[in-house]
């Protein structure tokens, strides 16, 4: 499935493409159709998904955390001060 993924993800036509983000959803809701016209379900346990839903919370708290002000106002350095002013 990872693969796969990959391999759609790189494909553009006239430079638009999937990514590797949508390529995974498409594979994997790809993947699950096939299987359920086979009779396989398909699931996680409780352990899987709580651990998927913190790593993206964790992914999403890192992309809107404080930290970049947080630490370039404790900087002394001319530089971060100066980004910080753009």
């Amino acid at each position: 499935m990872v693969a796969g993924a990959v391999l759609l993800g790189k494909v553009t036509v006239k430079g638009y493409g999937f990514g590797m983000v949508a390529s995974a959803i498409i594979v994997g809701a790809a993947l699950s159709a096939w299987a359920s016209t086979y009779g396989i379900k398909m699931s996680l346990d409780s352990f899987a998904k709580a651990l998927f839903y913190y790593l993206f919370m964790y992914g999403g708290g890192l992309r809107v955390s404080p930290s970049r002000k947080v630490q370039s106002s404790l900087s002394t350095e001319r530089g971060s001060l100066r980004m910080d002013a753009v």
